[in-house]
């Protein structure tokens, strides 16, 4: 992830495979510029800073960024802590790293938010997006995020750990791209509160699936 270096990532969000990266210099780390990096957006696009976790002040120019609840893990077993801000079409400047020698530099991940025409959207790697769900564990309620990223009929449906239909959530015609969040409150599909445990959810088009799992202790 680095031009300068051989490290590796082991483990990255769901929600950020197969978007595009902005490698960068791991000789840079001690930058301490407000205008460090520069690079032009086509479309909107949220920028996603990965940050050194064991850096304890994050520079001026990230504090207005919003945390993202998961984070990026090397080969090495570094941790990430992950910051997203929204940028439109244009110029984006970042500032420097303002770490130390033995730390690591930041790279930029983008993702993004529109795109210019429908054949773009088609091309897209996989059928969705699943996001972990938070709060994780829960109780009463969770929330999941989706994004499906070709028109066509899709499900999203909560299984026990046995693998038996718990209820589903969504059952429909999605368009191309289209973004959600569903709120499941616990209950089964007869209106039952389940009982604590792990559950899986699942989401699924056609002969493409994807499945996480997620914890409700009451």
């Amino acid at each position: 992830y680095y031009i300068d270096r051989d490290y590796q990532i082991a483990a990255i969000p769901d929600t950020l495979e197969s978007i595009l990266w902005i490698k960068t210099s791991n000789d840079d780390k001690t930058n301490q510029d407000d205008e460090f990096l520069n690079f032009k957006l086509k479309n909107r696009s949220n920028v996603i800073v990965a940050y050194d976790a064991n850096i304890r002040n994050r520079p001026d120019w990230l504090s207005d960024w919003a945390k993202y609840p998961e984070n990026i893990i090397d080969s090495r077993g570094t941790e990430f802590d992950l910051y997203y801000k929204e940028y439109d079409a244009g110029d984006v400047t970042l500032g420097g790293n303002f770490g130390g020698t033995n730390d690591n530099m930041y790279f930029v991940l983008l993702q993004q938010l529109e795109f210019g025409g429908e054949e773009q959207i088609a091309a897209l790697p996989g059928y969705f997006t699943l996001a972990q769900n938070y709060p994780n564990p829960f109780n009463p309620e969770t929330t999941i995020e989706y994004r499906v990223h070709k028109e066509g009929q899709f499900m999203l449906t909560i299984y026990n750990i046995l693998g038996q239909r718990v209820t589903t959530l969504i059952d429909r015609k999605a368009a191309a791209g289209e973004r959600g969040i569903v709120v499941w409150d616990g209950k089964d599909y007869r209106g039952v509160q389940v009982a604590s445990g792990v559950y899986l959810y699942r989401i699924q088009q056609g002969h493409f699936a994807k499945t996480k799992r997620m914890l409700l202790v009451r």
